[in-house]
């Protein structure tokens, strides 16, 4: 099935919904996940929902190492349904310049395992992807409390190896800032506009700007010796 075909560059919006938990097994050790949903404003494009359960081990105060699996489901009525299997292994450095300013270096590997009824015989496609990111927050109200307003902010570098996934949009490249409030230790709500850049849309020979308005709510259980 060929879907390749001309059309003029694009910017398009989507809403992005997200829920995540973390779970301090130790002062080290932490077990978390998310469930997200994202849909496109465009008519007949694409809805993605994902799980991606991880855990995070951090040694020290500058460095901590993660892992998990990502299961992600695109429904795209004008085309087909597609199925990903995402683990992933990544490394963080804080760099933290201020107690205000907060700042890390996130390097993650992804090994991406597709089927879609694109390919004949529903053939599975394998590939390997990095990304970079530069990322952190600012804390402006009441940082040295529980509860408090932050800026987060980012910018994520994708880097495939084929790329020859077929998800419905392949970003090559995140810039993101928003507004967040941390309500307690247990609780934090953020909103996020993420544009991603330079993203080849499936079925066009063309690239895509895309504007995703992000709410996360975190929720968090802490250790207790």
């Amino acid at each position: 099935m060929n879907l390749s075909f001309k059309a003029k560059a694009q910017n398009q919006e989507s809403l992005w919904l997200a829920y995540f938990h973390y779970q301090n097994i130790n002062d080290r050790t932490q077990i978390f996940g998310d469930v997200a949903y994202r849909t496109f404003f465009q008519e007949g494009t694409s809805t993605r929902v994902h799980m991606r359960p991880s855990i995070r081990y951090r040694p020290s105060d500058r460095w901590d190492f993660r892992a998990g699996v990502g299961l992600i489901l695109e429904v795209r009525p004008e085309i087909t349904n597609r199925f990903e299997i995402r683990p992933y292994q990544g490394v963080r450095y804080y760099i933290d310049p201020t107690d205000r300013l907060l700042m890390n270096l996130y390097l993650r590997v992804e090994q991406r395992i597709s089927i879609d009824d694109l390919v004949e015989d529903n053939e599975v496609r394998f590939d390997l992807r990095f990304r970079l990111r530069l990322g952190g927050r600012y804390e402006f109200i009441n940082p040295i409390s529980d509860s408090f307003w932050f800026i987060p902010y980012g910018f994520e570098l994708f880097i495939p190896v084929n790329n020859e996934i077929t998800d419905f949009i392949s970003e090559k490249s995140r810039l993101r800032t928003g507004v967040g409030y941390n309500a307690n230790e247990n609780w934090r709500f953020t909103f996020y506009l993420n544009l991603e850049l330079d993203g080849r849309r499936l079925g066009f020979n063309t690239n895509v700007n895309n504007a995703a308005f992000e709410f996360r709510v975190r929720h968090t259980i802490p250790w207790s010796e």
